[in-house]
């Protein structure tokens, strides 16, 4: 089997195991633009939130509240153990394909995520008809909303493209607004509602039959018929992008001067997340800003370098968002394999930037703090030793330490 082969049969398990997702990981995109996916669609589909959102919409009393959560606790147990069998199987499958180099193996992974898909769909099912069945006439009548809350909750995630997956409910609702600004806004919420499901229904219905079709190219090993997939998908993404986008710059419009600002924020970090992550240096520095011990020179200091670092990022996230986007309107499958997946070019150049920042950053507080004060920083998380932390390096301590173990530098 040819290398295109292999990346198209790469491509087709991805589609499998993400419900034809598009590009990297993420909360909000900053792939590139191309499909993917990972693990995470193999948690349950229906949580507690989501069913706290539904007693809302509906108006439930305390008793179907209380029966809705009874069928939640069984429906999960189910699905926790349909995913962990899912999990044994690709663990069990990825060993194989290690062990022998037979690309044909994937295909045990294909059909394996498809039966699971399908069943989980019919777990799911089988949970949303046993909760209508609780309610009341005048209650039923307000499903379709829930079948659409549903739908952002559970398939908004498989999108990629920088603003794809945010949902405007959910943010809305984050922001905490005023009753009288929450009144003004939720017309526009209600329409935001109808039109994201239009789209996203229809948007759903490419990346399922795109997954199908990147199955059917993975002998042939065509590129051309897999870019033009890739295409497709971007364009079904953009349309709910495109919604997003629309009706932010709506609520945005008709908040009060003094909320602009802050929604604006919001909904630019939530679409780009990996370009708006604080890093480790700008929390790092927010904590030793907050310590009794300081003296005044330190503390003049400390202020100082939170204002030109906070600055500094800002001006690069901003960039990184720019580039991201660019990649994701870019992304060709066939540039992708003549790289071998290395990601080069603008994109990893600013996120070098703003490793280097980091770094440079960290080590100029430490300068300015004292060794027992420098010990009070706070721990790096997993997540931002992998993106400011030196490649291959394990996780730091608070004075930048290894202590062992191996990270992957994703930057």
């Amino acid at each position: 089997m040819s290398f295109a082969s292999v990346v198209i049969v790469s491509a087709a398990v991805l589609f499998a195991t993400a419900g034809s997702a598009l590009a990297q990981p993420g909360g909000g995109g900053g792939g590139r633009g191309g499909f993917g996916g990972g693990r995470g669609d193999m948690m349950p589909a229906i949580n507690g939130r989501q069913v706290d959102n539904y007693a809302k919409i509906l108006g439930m009393t305390k008793d179907q509240k209380d029966a809705a959560t009874a069928l939640l606790e069984g429906y999960s147990q189910q699905a926790a153990l349909a995913s962990k069998t899912m999990r044994d199987q690709s663990d069990k499958i990825r060993q194989e394909f290690q062990d022998s180099g037979d690309p044909t193996v994937w295909n045990k992974m294909r059909d394996g995520m498809t039966k699971f898909r399908d069943d989980r769909k019919k777990l799911d099912d089988g949970f949303m008809n046993d909760v209508k069945a609780l309610l009341t006439p005048a209650q039923a009548e307000k499903w379709p909303q829930v079948e659409r809350a549903t739908r952002r909750d559970q398939t908004l995630r498989w999108g990629r493209l920088s603003g794809e997956r945010v949902d405007l409910v959910q943010l809305v609702d984050q922001q905490k607004f005023p009753a009288a600004t929450a009144s003004q806004v939720a017309p526009v919420l209600a329409q935001y509602e109808e039109e994201l499901d239009g789209v996203l229904v229809k948007r759903n219905e490419v990346y399922e039959g795109a997954m199908q079709k990147m199955m059917e190219l993975m002998r042939s090993g065509d590129t051309e018929a897999a870019q033009d997939i890739v295409k497709k998908g971007r364009e079904a993404g953009i349309r709910v992008r495109d919604v997003n986008r629309k009706y932010a710059r709506q609520i945005q419009d008709i908040l009060p001067e003094d909320q602009k600002a802050g929604f604006e924020n919001a909904f630019r970090k939530e679409s780009f997340p990996d370009a708006y992550r604080k890093p480790y240096s700008q929390r790092a520095v927010e904590a030793a800003a907050g310590f009794k011990d300081l003296t005044p020179e330190q503390k003049e200091k400390i202020s100082q370098m939170s204002a030109s670092l906070s600055k500094d990022m800002e001006a690069l996230a901003s960039k990184i968002a720019t580039a991201t986007e660019e990649t994701e309107m870019n992304f060709d499958i066939t540039q992708m394999m003549r790289g071998g997946g290395r990601q080069e070019g603008p994109m990893a150049d600013l996120r070098k930037d703003r490793r280097d920042l980091d770094r440079k950053s960290l080590d100029a507080l430490k300068k300015i703090l004292t060794e027992e004060q420098s010990a009070k920083l706070p721990e790096r998380s997993e997540e931002e030793n992998a993106d400011g932390g030196p490649p291959g390096g394990g996780r730091r301590g608070p004075n930048g330490g290894g202590n062992g173990g191996q990270q992957r530098n994703r930057g």
